[in-house]
């Protein structure tokens, strides 16, 4: 959907650590539709994660569902949502904790760990209107607790000059960077 069916985190970044709450809300403006046929709006948030390999031509697959909570479920009376609303404009607040012992992020060629917030709206007689965000989540490292770093010391230091060029201002989350890039190693 567009901007009248989104879902906003009060964290901007979208970025959490296992354990944290992850707050937000799902906006709905039905300003100009038909909201007698309006049935249901549903808030679900999913952890789960995907492997694909393929070897001589023999294909595995696994998965694995970390978590999936049911965050909201409004059964609409009469076609009028429930939530806070202003004019046919809702918004739906939800939260969830995360567990503790959920993997960090990953997205690769065989595989991901996703973490996801998905919003339908469900209507009589008519296609429902889905929408979801993902948010990532980093596990802290605590450099103090690895040995290596109390015990060795690293000394080494490179001088390079470094030249850059993107072609865009700004990136969307997890969106790939192209760049243009040059290194001459100083004498």
């Amino acid at each position: 959907m567009d901007d009248n069916f989104r879902i906003d985190f009060e964290t901007p970044s979208s970025v959490y650590h296992a354990g944290q709450t992850v707050a937000g809300r799902v906006f709905l403006n039905l300003q100009g539709k038909p909201t007698k046929k309006f049935k249901a709006v549903r808030i679900v948030s999913t952890g789960e994660s995907t492997a694909d390999l393929k070897k001589y031509e023999i294909f595995w697959t696994s998965s694995e569902k970390y978590f999936k909570y049911n965050l909201f479920r409004s059964q609409v009376e009469e076609g009028l949502p429930r939530g806070v609303d202003t004019e046919d404009v809702y918004l739906y607040p939800f939260s969830l904790t995360l567990p503790t012992t959920i993997p960090p992020s990953y997205e690769g060629q065989h595989g991901y760990v996703r973490y996801r917030v998905l919003a339908t709206v469900e209507w009589a007689w008519k296609c429902n209107w889905n929408t979801e965000k993902v948010f990532l989540v980093v596990n802290p490292s605590d450099v103090n607790a690895e040995m290596k770093a109390k015990v060795e010391p690293i000394y080494q230091e490179v001088v390079k000059s470094l030249k850059a060029r993107v072609e865009q201002h700004a990136y969307q989350d997890l969106e790939k960077m192209k760049e243009d890039r040059k290194c001459q190693e100083e004498e």
